[in-house]
């Protein structure tokens, strides 16, 4: 992850009291065996076992390597094992290996797999029910893209459909991946066989089977040819030579004999024990990039930024890495190209004040693929950079709690709703001031107000009850926001203005912006948990010997905090419970922000966590992907106020 700043010393002086958030459900025991990144950015297999008894455990860690092992010495999967997650569930039957009805020979396992489903003797079936009762009680729902089931007999069998069924044989690996093309790739099987199957009416959705016979309407071949299509313009169509590893027209497909094509003379979804083959291979691949973004993560996290003219800021993105091939990444100022790094640093001395786009493009060249219009393999992050004059500079807006205005007021609410149309607006005829209350003290930096058209007012300032200084609005023919910078220094909880010389005002919007004020203490008004919640009161006493926790489904817990305005976040701290290490996930406003590892400590300690400099936002989550629960005794941030705080599953 990326971490551009320092660890600072100092903390605004508030603590949120979370005693401890995490499940009590029947699951059973996980295993993170690879771990690549988020679980929301990666391929997340999961590999359930049926048939091994408590005293196999061991036996099944070793069956479920080796089953890794041979996938991920397969095309694509190889060079893209980067961007896959995979966990183990331990899974323990009452007796060891599977049904065999043939023998009348029956096991009483967790998944009742058995030989001989159908009356076909290799093929394994499960139940299903059982399968999805223990992936809801033990694994979230995005950690499961795939989900295998080994089951614990020698015999050569398997099965495909939602889950895919294999044997500990060595060779059902093939037959894994066959169907891992069916299920994850979407493909459709490419050899013939006798009966109902064959339907030669509609052309199949599938990417690697088609009616087509015209060279330029073949669905793998799109422009007639490379470099978009497979097929060498020197190739006949249909194709009739046997060789492999030539993209072609191959008749024969989807269980036809006649009418219906392949893309390759022998693929993978032809015979187990061969290659997937180019088009099924580029299939997969887009697949693969359909749930994971060639940007992990990228810096800084907020899309719009203040930037003082004559400094320097810093951008980077995190990306996946294919075992050989290399993502290109591509940077962009106002449209000009000025860099092709994963790191960029904007010199705002060579740009001009105002608005500009920082934009980054990061996609994989891979010439395994040929056809991408939808650009899945291709993705890019922008922000709006405004290079300011320092003294000029505002801060963020800051949000207005509560609006005292005269007797005689209509439609208050307008004035901070963020709609400047000339319908909306706030009028009041007699006194004409207004009190805005924040949340707290705060450095107040500027206002922003915006007058009705034709008027110009005069209005006084005052913070607290102290004057600070007195303003007039210019005229203008058009609605506008004109912004008066307040002295340095000034500092308060509720901002009066009013009006000089006038008994009738018609007035737009009016925002605050400034940041909070250093050592400011916050505090928790509420709290939003999950309904099944126990003891939600604790969340606000502050004794640390106390808790709250949920009686939910097992899951990777989380707890939100909510800030009264845009923030920019340096830093947070947590006393975890004793004993633990957790990995966790920071994200502010949905946007990952970086992964931490708290250490395990023989007492509660808070521990301390740099955020990314530009970490900014208005919502931190804090998200456990160690465990299934999160017991914490203390959380501080060093800036924003909390108003609202949550904690819970998903």
């Amino acid at each position: 992850m990326l971490q551009k700043s320092t660890v600072r010393s100092s903390f605004a002086s508030f603590a949120l009291t979370l005693l401890s958030c995490f499940q009590w459900a029947s699951a059973e025991p996980v295993s993170t065996l690879i771990h690549n990144g988020d679980n929301a950015n990666r391929v997340n297999i999961v590999i359930l076992g049926d048939g091994f008894a408590a005293f196999e455990m061991h036996k099944y860690a070793k069956d479920v390597e080796k089953l890794l092992k041979r996938l991920f010495n397969e095309e694509p999967f190889k060079e893209y094992k980067h961007y896959f997650n995979v966990h183990r569930v331990d899974v323990t039957s009452k007796e060891s290996g599977a049904d065999h009805p043939d023998n009348r020979l029956f096991k009483d396992t967790a998944f009742d797999a058995t030989y001989q489903c159908a009356e076909i003797q290799r093929l394994i079936c499960i139940n299903y029910s059982k399968v999805n009762t223990v992936l809801s009680n033990s694994v979230s729902p995005n950690q499961r893209d795939i989900v295998i089931v080994l089951v614990n007999d020698p015999e050569y069998g398997g099965s495909g459909g939602e889950f895919a069924v294999a044997s500990v044989n060595p060779a059902v690996v093939d037959l894994v991946l066959h169907e891992l093309g069916h299920s994850f790739g979407g493909l459709e099987d490419e050899y013939i066989i006798n009966g109902p199957g064959c339907n030669t009416t509609i052309e199949p959705a599938a990417p690697n089977v088609t009616l087509q016979t015209d060279r330029s309407l073949i669905k793998w071949n799109i422009g007639g040819g490379p470099p978009t299509g497979w097929i060498d313009f020197n190739t006949p169509i249909p194709t009739t030579k046997k060789e492999s590893g030539v993209p072609g027209l191959y008749q024969g497909a989807y269980y036809c004999a006649k009418k219906l094509y392949r893309s390759s003379y022998n693929s993978k979804m032809r015979s187990i024990g061969a290659p997937f083959e180019q088009v099924n291979e580029e299939q997969l691949i887009k697949r693969i990039y359909n749930r994971v973004s060639p940007i992990d993560s990228s810096y800084p996290v907020s899309s719009k930024l203040l930037v003082e003219y004559g400094t320097t800021k810093e951008f980077a993105v995190n990306i996946p890495k294919p075992r050989k091939g290399e993502l290109v990444t591509n940077w962009f100022v106002d449209g000009e190209l000025v860099s092709q790094k994963p790191e960029f640093t904007l010199q705002s001395l060579n740009l001009g004040f105002g608005r500009h786009e920082v934009k980054v493009e990061v996609l994989d060249p891979t010439h395994k693929v040929r056809n991408d219009p939808e650009e899945i393999l291709k993705e890019q992050r922008s922000w709006n950079v405004t290079i300011v004059d320092e003294t000029m500079s505002c801060g963020n807006e800051l949000l207005i709690t509560d609006i005292s205005v005269p007797a005689k007021d209509w439609r208050k609410n307008q004035l901070i709703d963020g709609d400047i149309s000339p319908a909306s607006f706030w009028r009041n005829e007699g006194d004409t001031w207004l009190d805005l209350s924040l949340n707290g003290e705060h450095k107040i930096k500027c206002i922003t107000l915006t007058p009705r058209i034709d008027q110009s007012y005069i209005f006084d300032v005052l913070v607290d009850g102290q004057f600070i200084a007195q303003y007039t609005t210019e005229r203008a023919t058009t609605l506008s926001s004109q912004r008066f910078k307040l002295p340095a220094g000034t500092a308060g909880s509720v901002v009066h203005i009013e009006f000089i010389g006038i008994d009738r005002l018609k007035v737009h919007e009016i925002k605050l912006w400034g940041k909070t004020a250093l050592n400011k203490s916050l505090s928790v008004i509420d709290a939003e948990v999950p309904v099944k919640s126990l003891r939600k009161n604790k969340l606000f006493d502050n004794k640390l010997h106390t808790f709250w926790n949920n009686d939910g489904e097992r899951a990777t817990a989380w707890f939100e905090i909510k800030l009264d305005s845009l923030q920019e976040v340096k830093a947070i701290r947590m006393a975890p419970r004793t004993g633990r290490a957790y990995t966790f996930n920071v994200y502010a406003d949905d946007i990952l922000a970086g992964q931490f590892t708290t250490e395990s400590s023989s007492k509660i300690a808070l521990q301390s966590f740099s955020l990314p400099a530009g970490t900014v936002g208005s919502k931190l989550r804090v998200k456990s992907v160690s465990h299934a629960w999160f017991k914490v005794h203390e959380i501080e941030l060093d800036t924003g106020d909390i108003t609202n705080a949550s904690c819970g599953t998903e």
